[in-house]
């Protein structure tokens, strides 16, 4: 679907690596980081499964668990300037999937183990519960999927266009964050209205803790798929990457390396 694209439709995603914001050195930093506060996500996590009625509670932590202790593995490997440099693209991958799984994933499971204290709560409850932001979830990322197609086949990616000079600074536009604002509030409105019909005194942290949670959980879907993108795009070209010296490639190499394949395709037989 993004193969018809060329180079210049994706330069304004380019902006990451060539503020080096997102040099390998820098996402090695955050890899290292992620993994600390995933620790202490997953320490969180195990203090609310001791005290949730969530069903198969100890299940999914543990689950989850074993999960996370193996991407932090990963994540510290790869925050080691000697194999990062060499495998940037694995590098990137490593840093979605850290970032989801502790502000989408992990966030999501400790927010219904909290809920999961109040033993009012039926297990019918819980698995609309969790039905319903699920498919919150994934309304806001395939809504803004499409919408960032859209805007790639607009050129609104392309260098020197709109959405590239506003790169880096918040948007105006609040059409940017509809499907996430729909997406929350309903979330939300929909959690509180169970919980307030089946829990006879909610606490005011536990409400804070919720309405953060489907606000960060729902972020994290918001932002998935630029972030595919990007990591498509370090897959497809080079000038994504950067050399054994930590230069970023210039978009010539991407050029030179298109005319060639159209010699060869040229070349008699």
């Amino acid at each position: 679907m993004l193969k018809k694209f060329k180079i210049q439709d994706f330069l304004a995603l380019r902006g990451p690596f060539e503020s080096r914001r997102q040099t390998p050195g820098s996402l090695g930093l955050a890899l290292l980081l992620g993994s600390v506060f995933q620790i202490l996500m997953l320490f969180i996590e195990h203090r609310f499964m001791k005290q949730t009625y969530y069903p198969n509670a100890t299940e999914i932590f543990t689950f989850h668990l074993w999960f996370s202790l193996l991407l932090i593995v990963f994540s510290l490997a790869y925050a080691i300037s000697a194999i990062n440099i060499r495998s940037q693209k694995m590098q990137y991958f490593l840093t979605i999937v850290l970032s989801q799984n502790l502000a989408g994933i992990s966030v999501f499971i400790s927010m219904f183990f909290l809920i999961g204290i109040y033993d009012e709560i039926s297990r019918e409850v819980f698995l609309n519960l969790t039905i319903i932001l699920l498919v919150c979830g994934a309304f806001v990322f395939l809504v803004t999927s499409i919408r960032f197609y859209i805007l790639l086949a607009k050129g609104a990616y392309r260098k020197g266009s709109k959405r590239d000079l506003l790169r880096g600074k918040l948007e105006k536009n609040i059409a940017a964050y509809l499907p996430t604002i729909i997406a929350s509030g309903t979330g939300l409105f929909l959690t509180l209205r169970a919980l307030e019909r089946s829990v006879t005194r909610l606490d005011f942290n536990v409400l804070v803790y919720v309405l953060f949670g489907i606000i960060i959980f729902l972020t994290m879907l918001f932002v998935l798929p630029e972030q595919l993108v990007i990591l498509y795009c370090k897959f497809r070209f080079k000038s994504f990457n950067f050399d054994q010296n930590g230069n970023l490639y210039s978009v010539s190499k991407d050029a030179k390396g298109k005319q060639k394949n159209n010699r060869k395709k040229m070349a008699p037989i």
